[in-house]
């Protein structure tokens, strides 16, 4: 009788646990993150922010990682990718009212991968009152938008690219982000013939560099290239 009611127990537990991963995840994980304990603890509080943020890409918005690592009894419909929008608004509200993280929240918001994500890090990246240093975070921060939405990213990274009136290491962040949209032939051409009258000889040798580089990878991806 004992062992059958302990078994029950071990059930229920079970069952709880995973009804609670399978319908309220993101919600507890958010809650979590919320927490005065999470809050008061920096370090804790960084490291939160970035899991946080990795889970939503995983499991909520790149269908193709979601189905390779999680199964439906994990996540199901209640974690798609038009609810990501909500976490995303979440992170840039925080971004806005706690100044002292600026660069863990646009490392955050990136991360979601999220479309939604991009308005965001558009607008710190091309903001002239920030500092250089926080603009090129916010360009580097793109990176999974750029391999998941290129037609919209491309616009934005070339913009800032070709703008010489930017800091160094926007431009150059911005070329660099803008090699991960896979871009055509033609676009590495003219980017590479934009070098010789490039005014910032900074940014002139990084894309060469870069263009040199990206010629002696032999990984199939960028075969193309």
């Amino acid at each position: 009788m004992q062992e059958r009611a302990q078994y029950k127990r071990r059930n229920f537990l079970t069952a709880s646990v995973l009804y609670l991963v399978k319908i309220h995840f993101t919600v507890l994980f958010q809650e979590l993150i919320r927490n005065p304990a999470v809050l008061d603890d920096q370090q804790l509080k960084i490291t939160s922010l970035l899991a946080f943020s990795q889970v939503i890409r995983t499991a909520c918005v790149d269908m193709k990682t979601r189905y390779a690592h999680y199964t439906d009894e994990v996540f199901d419909a209640t974690c798609e990718l038009h609810q990501a929008s909500r976490y995303v608004d979440w992170l840039a509200s925080m971004l806005r009212s706690d100044p002292s993280l600026q660069r863990v929240y646009m490392a955050a918001l990136g991360n979601t991968g999220a479309a939604s994500a991009l308005q965001h890090l558009q607008k710190i990246a091309e903001d002239s009152s920030i500092s250089s240093y926080l603009r090129a975070s916010a360009v580097i921060s793109m990176k999974y938008q750029t391999l998941r939405f290129p037609e919209q990213t491309s616009p934005i990274l070339l913009s800032l690219y070709h703008d010489v009136g930017q800091p160094v290491a926007v431009r150059t962040a911005a070329v660099a982000m803008l090699l991960y949209t896979r871009p055509e032939i033609v676009l590495l051409q003219r980017i590479a013939v934009s070098t010789w009258y490039d005014p910032s000889m900074e940014v002139a040798s990084f894309v060469r560099s870069s263009l040199i580089s990206l010629s002696n990878l032999e990984d199939p991806i960028f075969s193309q290239l």
